[in-house]
């Protein structure tokens, strides 16, 4: 496994490279904020994960009636999306074949009409 430089040493690379000392510093710091800055944003959508899961697991246990309706309407929701992005997708395929001068191959169109009962839970 590679050592990690350290921060002299990477200052020290990008001084030799042709920056100011100064600079290569600023650099340097600048890349470790955002380093850093990276992995609590990780941690925060971590977290929102965990709290959102925590929520639905009390609203399934605490509202059973509201939680099923309000998974219906995800599942509905999730599919009229579905079946919207098909539907573009289909008439961009259509103009492409059409502006081609050939016709739409409808085995296409039959393929993707045969996930049409499949739903993502993950969205």
């Amino acid at each position: 496994m590679a050592r990690t430089k350290t921060r002299a040493e990477r200052i020290d690379e990008k001084v030799k490279g042709g920056m100011s000392r100064v600079k290569a510093e600023i650099e340097v710091r600048r890349d470790e904020m955002l380093a850093k800055l990276d992995a609590l944003e990780a941690q925060e959508k971590q977290e929102e994960a965990r709290l959102d899961a925590k929520v639905l697991v009390l609203l399934k246990e605490d509202e059973a009636g509201v939680y099923d309706r309000l998974r219906s309407e995800a599942e509905k929701a999730i599919d009229e999306e579905r079946l919207e992005r098909s539907r573009r997708s289909r008439s961009a395929s259509k103009g492409a074949s059409e502006s081609e001068g050939s016709a739409p191959d409808e085995g296409a169109a039959e393929a993707t009409d045969s996930t049409d009962h499949l739903v993502n839970a993950y969205g």
